[in-house]
C-alpha cells in the first residue's frame, strides 16, 4: 500500500510535527468511524493545510500532553 500524496504544509520546517498531526487526525477517525478499510479516506482526511499557526497551535497542545 502506498498512499501517493504530497505534504500540504505551506512552510519548509516541522515536518515531524507535521507528520504527528497526520497520524493524530488519522487515528481520530480511525477510532470514531471504525472503517473497514482506510485508504480512500486517508487523503480526505489529511488534506488541511498546515501552517505556521496550526503548527504552534498543535505544537502546544503535544506539550501540554506530556508536560
Amino acid at each position: 500500500f502506498v498512499f501517493n500524496t504530497k505534504p500540504h504544509q505551506s512552510f519548509g520546517v516541522d515536518c515531524g510535527l507535521y507528520l504527528l498531526h497526520c497520524m493524530d487526525v488519522t487515528l481520530k477517525h480511525v477510532a470514531a468511524a471504525e472503517p473497514r478499510f482506510i485508504e480512500g479516506k486517508l487523503c480526505q482526511w489529511t488534506s488541511t493545510y498546515f501552517n505556521a499557526t496550526k503548527a504552534a497551535t498543535y505544537r502546544s497542545q503535544l506539550y501540554n500532553k506530556v508536560a
